[in-house]
Parts: structure tokens; sequence; C-alpha cells
């Protein structure tokens, strides 16, 4: 996961909003461009629970508020995050559902999410280098 720290303006909200990789910068385009987005915040709380081995504390990704559906959403790489961020998920998870929300942990992106958003966003640099040029 690329650590690209920025902002990113998203229409749906008319507002600019944090990222702290690529990924997650991806995230909050393809949400803008469902059409279904009405709110994200970034980083909306922090979570404090005790475990077996002490005091833990997360803090998810996104809060994504949607026409339908809020969700509450971490970005990770597969493969490439510890057993104790699977409890933290977990944890969010439990927070999650009894608040109405929806919890997922993003992952990776298929080629075709990735291709179709430097497509629609006009990445002048990404249409010359696919180009071989």
């Amino acid at each position: 996961m690329a650590h690209t720290r920025g902002v990113e303006y998203l229409v749906s909200t008319a507002r600019h909003h944090g990222f702290d990789s690529c990924e997650e910068e991806l995230l909050l385009l393809t949400a803008d461009f469902s059409g279904a987005l009405v709110e994200a915040l970034t980083q909306p709380f922090r979570l404090r629970f005790n475990t077996v081995g002490g005091a833990v504390e997360h803090v998810p990704d996104f809060l994504l508020l949607t026409y339908s559906i809020p969700f509450l959403i971490d970005v990770r790489p597969t493969g490439r995050f510890p057993f104790e961020d699977e409890v933290e998920f977990a944890a969010s998870a439990e927070v999650a559902l009894p608040a109405g929300r929806y919890y997922a942990v993003v992952t990776d992106w298929h080629d075709h999410v990735t291709e179709r958003r430097q497509s629609l966003c006009c990445d002048t640099d990404w249409a010359w280098t696919s180009r071989g040029r």
C-alpha cells in the first residue's frame, strides 16, 4: 500500500477529504462516482477496547453515509496486516452492527476498477503512460 497522504475533493459532499494511501484515495473516488454518497468522514472516531493482551485503540478509516446504507470502512492491503489488526476489525464490526452501519475491510481493487477510475478522472499522466508514450 503506497503511503501517499493528501486530500481529495468529492463532488458528492462539495468538500475535501483526507486520505493516507492511494487505496484510500481510490475508495473515496469510487464512493463519489457511485452517485449514492451523501457524506464521507475520515477517521470518524477512536475505538477503545480490552483484549486478553491489554487495552487496544483503533481508528477506522472512513464512515461513508449513502442514501440507503451507512458504511464503516477500513482499507488494508491483502495479506499485509497482522493478527492484531484482525482483532481491531472484529471490534469495529461489533460496534458498527448495533449502530445500524455495515462494516467492511477493503483489501484490493480489481484492475478494471483502477483503470475505470483513471479514465473517468482524465488522469493525463496515466493516459500517456498507458499508451506507451
